[in-house]
């Protein structure tokens, strides 16, 4: 059943890379949509990573493979539980080819976009981290700096291949972040 609140241009993508003779996306019954945890408020912490991968495509839920299981132990050691995020992607539908995942294209970002505006819309969010690149970028075509505060971290995917929690990229997001935690919790009575 189509969301109701789904623009149509996003039901018959174009730009998609698996569409049948209509013009509509093969994988939009298997869109990967955003997780609000239980707990979560208006003006919380939205997570956004870059695509979800198998698990998460076969799970219905972001971050829940490999990588967001570091993703849980990075936020835990933030003191910021996941039932008070929402978390999403910045492309909903598994990038893959023969069944291999491979990075999302710049087609399917800018497509997907619309997808990020909604989920901002619905949770109005304080503050969005992202996680990787393509997430990043994303959201700054977007980002509104009155509406929400934004930072950027590498993906755990990258932590995972670096060495996880002992590599150095690891170790200095989780410094950056714990310290702007600190900094928000200190000076602005942020929540956790």
């Amino acid at each position: 059943m189509r969301d109701p609140n789904e623009p149509s241009n996003l039901q018959e993508c174009a730009l998609c890379a698996d569409l049948d003779g209509a013009g509509r996306c093969y994988r939009s019954a298997r869109r990967v949509p955003a997780w609000k945890g239980p707990d979560y408020t208006t003006g919380g912490i939205m997570i956004v990573g870059e695509a979800p991968g198998a698990t998460e495509h076969d799970g219905g839920e972001p971050f829940i493979g490999r990588s967001g299981k570091l993703l849980d132990t990075f936020l835990g050691e933030c003191l910021i539980r996941r039932n008070r995020c929402v978390i999403t992607n910045a492309v909903k539908c598994f990038p893959s080819m023969n069944g291999k995942a491979i990075p999302p294209i710049k087609k399917q970002t800018n497509r997907c976009e619309e997808w990020l505006k909604i989920d901002i819309n619905n949770f109005k969010p304080g503050t969005i981290f992202t996680f990787g690149k393509v997430a990043e970028c994303s959201i700054r075509n977007i980002w509104k700096p009155s509406e929400y505060r934004l930072m950027s971290f590498y993906h755990p995917a990258y932590w995972l291949r670096r060495g996880g929690q002992k590599s150095d990229e690891y170790i200095n997001d989780l410094v950056q972040f714990k310290s702007t935690m600190m900094y928000y919790r200190l000076e602005r009575g942020w929540p956790t």
